[in-house]
C-alpha cells in the first residue's frame, strides 16, 4: 500500500492499447473517481466525441 492507496483502476484504450493505472484508497466515492479520471486521462486524450 503506497500512500494509503490499496485499489487500482485500470483504464485501457482498446484501439491504441494505451493503459492508465489510477490508484485509490478503498471506500472511494464516485466524485473522487471522476476527478482523478478527468485529471489523469481526459487531460491527455480529451473527451470522446462518440461511444
Amino acid at each position: 500500500q503506497a500512500q494509503g492507496k490499496n485499489v487500482i483502476l485500470v483504464v485501457v484504450d482498446r484501439l491504441t492499447k494505451y493503459t492508465h493505472f489510477l490508484a485509490f484508497s478503498h471506500l472511494f466515492i464516485t466524485k473522487e473517481v471522476v476527478e482523478v479520471f478527468i485529471t489523469e486521462v481526459v487531460k491527455l486524450h480529451g473527451f470522446s466525441s462518440f461511444i
